[in-house]
């Protein structure tokens, strides 16, 4: 009988144990309220508080991407990256390579339009084995090499070309930079014969206008001068690439604008007008 009693207290303890038990587990299952603040991320985005201790959300990893450097093999058409540096060829321009089987005055050169972009940035230009480096939100962009070399017998496909482009992080240039735009602004042709040997009086003469700077795509006015009476003129202007044009009559002199690249501390351009003498 004993023994009876015994056995009832020790279920009564398990069964006792065992509702305390559950009702601690359906206390700490209940959903916690946090409170609704935020936490502001280095790259901009906010993360709220969460879990049983209310704690702030992980902010997202922020990956700094730097430029980098080195070469790409592309061909017309093809697109390719170098670091964070995507580069598009987008035609070929033209190439007056001088073919390896002729003897030239001059080597020629090859001329391509590529697109390049970054995440912040995108711009489409043309660039040759004969300009200076182009210089791209961080980067340094040039020709390196071309192949097949062009020969008197036989024309490149443009299935064929391979286009070697190198890319260097441009440590030099600050986005703050600034350069000068230094030409002239000339008359021609002044004579109605032109005669040989040329006469001196019928030189292109210095023409005083005014001169006016555009952004690339001339919807914007970013600056004007004044050439002198020399015809020289003188701008400063932060890099980039801008489209200059002189000013002239209702119908002549007629001045085309001519398109600058600003990349260096100076660039010169010529700007010629016509006269509409023949």
């Amino acid at each position: 009988m004993r023994k009876i009693y015994i056995f009832a207290a020790l279920l009564v303890t398990i069964v006792v144990a065992g509702a305390v038990w559950v009702g601690m587990s359906g206390k700490s299952a209940q959903p916690v309220a946090c409170t609704m603040e935020a936490k502001l991320c280095p790259d901009g985005s906010a993360v709220g508080r969460t879990g049983p201790n209310c704690e702030f959300s992980k902010c997202p990893e922020v990956v700094v991407r730097k430029p980098t450097e080195g070469n790409i093999v592309l061909g017309i058409g093809e697109k390719g990256s170098v670091g964070d540096l995507d580069i598009m060829i987008n035609t070929l321009v033209g190439d007056s390579r001088c073919p390896v089987d002729v003897q030239c005055i001059w080597a020629g050169e090859f001329k391509v339009n590529v697109t390049l972009a970054t995440a912040s940035k995108s711009e489409t230009r043309d660039i040759s084995t004969t300009g200076t480096p182009f210089l791209f939100d961080g980067h340094s962009v040039s020709i390196g090499s071309v192949v097949p070399e062009p020969r008197s017998t036989t024309k490149v496909a443009i299935n064929e070309y391979r286009i070697t482009l190198r890319v260097a992080v441009d440590s030099k240039r600050d986005l703050g930079d600034t350069g000068t735009i230094t030409g002239s602004v000339t008359l021609s042709p002044t004579c109605p014969v032109e005669r040989m040997p040329p006469d001196p009086q019928c030189a292109p003469k210095p023409y005083q206008t005014k001169v006016e700077v555009f952004s690339a795509d001339g919807s914007e006015l970013v600056k004007s001068a004044k050439s002198g009476v020399d015809g020289r003129f003188e701008v400063a202007l932060p890099f980039g690439d801008y489209n200059i044009q002189a000013g002239g009559g209702a119908v002549h002199p007629s001045c085309s604008p001519v398109a600058v690249s600003l990349q260096t501390t100076t660039t010169s351009v010529d700007i010629s007008c016509d006269t509409g003498i023949r």
